[in-house]
């Protein structure tokens, strides 16, 4: 990468996808496939592969699919083909949407519609196909679909078509996507036709110290090292931790906790539409154990979640997928996931949820001191139970020479 934000540990992907593009220079297409969940830098990763293919004089073709367009058919499509085709002079355009290639303009903004297409809309994709083959004719190309779990079905449809045939393209196709969601038979159709699955990991705790020493430069190491605990090797939240850093005056954990904040509010958003995609059971569980936080067992997860274990273990295996919980350790994979899925909760949902965990970990013989950490999160008011139990709470740690936890 010649300019930007500098990738960590992504040595190996940057030289697949350099290579890939190189190959299409050299008139041999391929499609490589990244899944990444949020946060763990798909798009930077693009925004390297454009920059190479640019340098090395490919035309490129690049879209991104988006949350609120998913039914707005042929979306993606006209975000790649319609800049370049409003660029060309206008016979040029022409020559590219004559013969085959006609009925392509129907799913264009730019060129007249082709009244056959709309008499047999399935020639739209072929002929999309041909648009594609004289596009390229003249020099290589890159395509990049960023998001494509947002992407309409059209569009999809057409990729999936390019991908059983790019190979007789100078046509590099890089598509990044998110594990677990959006139209799940075309996504599988196209991971299929893919030689070249790239799934991200989080950084390492090295890269992510070269991260955030490359952001900001003379951090004190206990800062540097807290910086790095929480991000927790997700690029998205060390770079908001670390800017939120830069913007302060002085570098202190309150600073600290404000670029947490913002890489929450960041992470909120990326989340919501897989939290919308889970099955009821698969939210609930998700709940349940946001709630619980440590010390999880399947019984009170299925307790809280109003479920029996069958089902938890169920819509363990579904949140695993999704990247949400690890099924082995029933906890999230990131600590900031776990806030996002409780900060959804309102205050009474909230409060009900804690009574449901204090009743079932009163029940299981949990230590009390436990009990009294969900049940501080419900308003005591004339229950007489609550506050037996939140007495003898503070009395145990009184006894265990924990006074701040017996006053709070």
């Amino acid at each position: 990468m010649t300019s930007g934000r500098r990738l960590f540990e992504r040595e190996v992907e940057v030289r697949l996808l350099h290579g890939l593009v190189d190959r299409a220079a050299a008139g041999t297409g391929g499609i490589v496939l990244i899944e990444a969940a949020p946060g763990l830098g798909k798009s930077s990763l693009l925004a390297d592969v454009v920059e190479y293919a640019t340098e090395a004089g490919l035309g490129v073709l690049r879209a991104a699919g988006h949350e609120l367009e998913g039914d707005y058919g042929w979306g993606v499509v006209r975000a790649l083909f319609d800049p370049t085709l409003r660029r060309m002079p206008a016979e040029a355009r022409s020559e590219v949407l004559d013969g085959p290639a006609r009925a392509a303009a129907t799913a264009l903004s730019v060129g007249p519609e082709d009244p056959r297409a709309a008499q047999d809309p399935s020639a739209i994709v072929p002929a999309l196909y041909w648009l594609t083959v004289n596009l390229t004719e003249s020099r290589g190309h890159l395509m990049v679909v960023d998001d494509a779990h947002w992407a309409d079905e059209p569009s999809l449809r057409l990729l999936v078509y390019l991908a059983a045939r790019v190979e007789s393209l100078p046509l590099a196709m890089v598509v990044a996507t998110r594990p677990g969601e959006g139209p799940a038979l075309l996504l599988d159709h196209l991971a299929r036709r893919v030689p070249e699955v790239v799934t991200l990991a989080p950084l390492s705790a090295a890269a992510s110290v070269r991260l955030v020493e490359d952001e900001l430069a003379n951090l004190q190491p206990a800062l540097r090292d807290r910086c790095v605990e929480l991000g927790a090797g997700v690029p998205l939240y060390l770079v908001e931790i670390v800017r939120a850093l830069a913007d302060g005056t002085e570098w202190t954990e309150g600073t600290i906790g404000r670029g947490l904040a913002a890489a929450r509010r960041s992470l909120s958003h990326l989340l919501r539409p897989r939290l919308a995609a889970l099955s009821p059971s698969g939210r609930a569980v998700a709940d349940a154990i946001a709630v619980l936080e440590s010390e999880v067992t399947v019984p009170v997860v299925a307790g809280v979640a109003g479920v029996d274990v069958a089902t938890v273990l169920d819509a363990l295996d579904e949140l695993d997928r999704a990247e949400l919980v690890s099924s082995a350790s029933l906890t999230f994979k990131h600590p900031l996931l776990r806030d996002v899925v409780y900060g959804l909760f309102g205050t009474q949902r909230r409060a009900d949820a804690h009574r449901r965990c204090a009743q079932l970990l009163a029940a299981g013989r949990a230590p009390v001191e436990r009990v009294c950490g969900h049940l501080l999160l419900v308003v005591p008011g004339t229950d007489a139970e609550v506050r037996r139990l939140l007495t003898s709470g503070a009395e145990s740690a009184m006894s265990k020479g924990a006074p701040r936890s017996a006053i709070s």
